[in-house]
């Protein structure tokens, strides 16, 4: 199912697959996925099957040539605060 997920999201969207890994949120697995999309912009999309639910959550940037290491720092500590601060209650 996260596969066609997967395929559902980049054929709606013109975007390429860049990598794609399994990850898990507590006890329950899905995956994340690296995106080029058009436009010159990246997106990182996790997707997780919680019970008969499914959640997606993208991080869409804008990078440019001249970002400076700090800048795709600050960009990458922004994504993770934004994909932690997600949560499944116990109940699903």
């Amino acid at each position: 199912m996260l596969a066609a997920g997967r395929e559902g999201s980049i054929a709606a969207t013109g975007s390429k697959l860049k990598s794609e890994k399994e990850i898990r949120l507590k006890e329950h697995y899905g995956r994340e996925w690296l995106l080029d999309m058009p436009g010159g912009l990246t997106a990182i999309d996790r997707s997780y099957w919680v019970g008969r639910r499914f959640y997606q959550l993208l991080f869409i940037t804008a990078p440019k040539p001249n970002d400076t290491r700090e800048t795709i720092e600050l960009q990458q500590e922004l994504a993770n605060k934004f994909f932690d601060s997600f949560r499944v209650g116990d109940g699903n």
